[in-house]
């Protein structure tokens, strides 16, 4: 069982809601046994640290996630039975994220301390708890990735697999049109920087000819 890393806290056993989501309270939690270490979210440094580690952990955990799930659309597709113990690893690859998406916005959310004040409890300054989708488009994202994973969490649960199928097609083809536009601009910019090039070396050859 994936558990997050010892620097910020294993979340087993901490309380949810409804969605799944780690509640506004298991979230101070987190925040009380990194202060009872010494660790303080509030400064720049060690919250650059916590998020760092974290984008580690997410990147591996949704890799193994991937795998499973193509695992399972194969024996889906070979007619093969669906072990339940099987499916529970992947629903808790799912939960694992998700809290993973739960605690790294909540820290995020924490105001630094500027030294001006006296130290202020760090979930007094973040935002409504686990459902608050942040500021700017990292808290939009985020909060896009956190309703994927409930829904397909959803889809294991009912043994969906046809939907859960579909949806991992569209995620897909979402992501090659999102590379694609990526290419696409890239391409533009490097011809733009080579024409600048070439107006560049002719400007300077029209000088040189005209010192001359």
């Amino acid at each position: 069982m994936e558990r997050l890393p010892s620097s910020i806290l294993p979340v087993e056993g901490l309380r949810r809601d409804t969605e799944a989501n780690l509640t506004p309270d298991a979230l101070r939690t987190t925040v009380d046994a990194l202060k009872s270490r010494g660790i303080d979210p509030t400064d720049k440094a060690v919250k650059k640290g916590l998020m760092d580690e974290l984008s580690v952990l997410m990147c591996s955990v949704n890799n193994q996630y991937q795998f499973l799930l193509k695992e399972l659309q194969g024996q889906v597709a070979a007619q093969a039975p669906i072990r339940t113990e099987f499916l529970d690893t992947i629903k808790q690859k799912n939960l694992t994220m998700l809290d993973i998406l739960n605690v790294s916005r909540h820290i995020e959310g924490i105001a630094p301390f500027d030294g001006s004040s006296t130290f202020i409890e760090g979930w007094q300054n973040t935002g409504s708890g686990s459902g608050s989708a942040g500021s700017g488009s990292a808290g939009s994202a985020g909060s896009g990735n956190e309703q994927r994973l409930r829904d397909e969490r959803k889809m294991l649960e009912s043994r969906s697999f046809e939907q859960l199928r579909k949806h991992m097609v569209e995620i897909t083809a979402e992501k090659n049109r999102v590379a694609s536009n990526y290419l696409g601009l890239y391409g533009f910019l490097n011809i733009v920087a080579v024409g600048l090039l070439i107006y560049v070396a002719g400007v300077s050859r029209g000088g040189a000819a005209n010192s001359s």
